[in-house]
């Protein structure tokens, strides 16, 4: 039968405490699914589940499936390191290393393999089918091995994105833009994690403030919560931030003043498209160390109408009605 996923997989955890059994889990840090990025507050619920089990002497072997190095971020590092003290085996499979090998990147069965809970790659829902059927199980013991031969360990995973750092092409000067390690390292204080506040661009969301974990890293690259990427170009006063949405692919671009990072909060200036609306929009902000809570944000960013400038729809009209005139 079908059910949804969290209570799902929480039922099943809980059952493996009652068989005193050990359990094998794949689970897509990407996507709608990827709670470890993206919705922290109900990852930390999961992750608490998973330890409490753990401690109660259940061995289980988790498998996150991510879409590059990047995702394992300090987040995610600390996380894993919490499981792994308590007897939590896990490693880390790259998406694109496995998708021609198997049909799914998220289930789970028991070492008894008489159930399987699964969810095919075609599946748009957050629904999970359980499965006693011996066929299907071992379809899904199959896709484990082989996601498992493809796999890293943490300290592994750690190792290539070192590497991968330290081997990125970053011009050392260019005609504006150079690597100037005193910003980066500023930056990079506290694993470079940051949390950036402005008011959301389209007035129908219900989210009164956007709160954004962003990390920076050593080759000038960073993502954010929301798996979007980018890269910091850094000036001599200023340093600008250049983000392409994940899902929109939309380019977003953040200005701020290098003088104001040693500050640990400061303000910032950001060009983009709102939400939904696909139009252009001028926001002030500013990102920090700390993180606030809406109210807190709310106090220090003050009276919306002077934070936010939205492209003016006749002005984008008169412009059009040029199109095609002879000069």
């Amino acid at each position: 039968f079908v059910t949804n996923k969290k209570r799902a997989t929480t039922t099943f955890l809980k059952s493996m405490i009652e068989r005193k059994s050990s359990c094998y889990i794949v689970y897509p840090l990407f996507g709608f699914n990827g709670n470890l990025l993206v919705n922290r507050e109900e990852a930390i619920n999961s992750i608490n589940l998973n330890i409490e089990v753990a401690q109660r002497g259940v061995k289980i072997y988790r498998i996150f499936i991510v879409d590059s190095l990047d995702d394992v971020d300090s987040f995610v590092i600390k996380t894993v390191k919490r499981m792994e003290e308590v007897g939590v085996d896990i490693r880390f499979a790259i998406k694109k290393d496995i998708e021609t090998l198997v049909t799914s990147y998220d289930f789970a069965f028991p070492v008894e393999k008489d159930v399987v809970l699964h969810k095919e790659r075609s599946e748009k829902n957050n629904d999970f089918s359980i499965n006693p059927d011996e066929g299907t199980i071992m379809i899904y013991v199959n896709n484990y091995r082989l996601i498992k031969e493809k796999s890293l360990k943490l300290d592994k995973v750690l190792e290539l994105k070192n590497q991968r750092s330290h081997e990125a092409y970053i011009p050392k000067e260019n005609f504006l833009f150079s690597q100037d390690n005193r910003v980066l390292q500023k930056l990079l204080k506290d694993d470079g994690l940051w949390y950036f506040y402005s008011y959301p661009s389209n007035n129908n969301m219900e989210e009164k403030v956007w709160i954004i974990q962003t990390q920076f890293f050593e080759n000038f690259t960073l993502i954010d919560a929301y798996r979007n990427k980018g890269q910091l170009f850094i000036g001599t006063n200023q340093s600008i931030v250049i983000k392409e949405g994940d899902n929109s692919k939309n380019m977003t671009a953040i200005l701020f003043d290098n003088s104001k990072i040693s500050y640990d909060i400061l303000p910032f200036a950001r060009i983009s498209k709102s939400n939904g609306a696909e139009e252009q929009i001028f926001n002030f902000g500013f990102f920090s160390r700390k993180e606030f809570s809406e109210d807190e944000a709310v106090e220090i960013l003050g009276d919306i109408d002077k934070l936010q400038l939205k492209i003016d729809y006749s002005f984008v009209q008169r412009v059009n009605g040029w199109i095609g005139k002879s000069s």
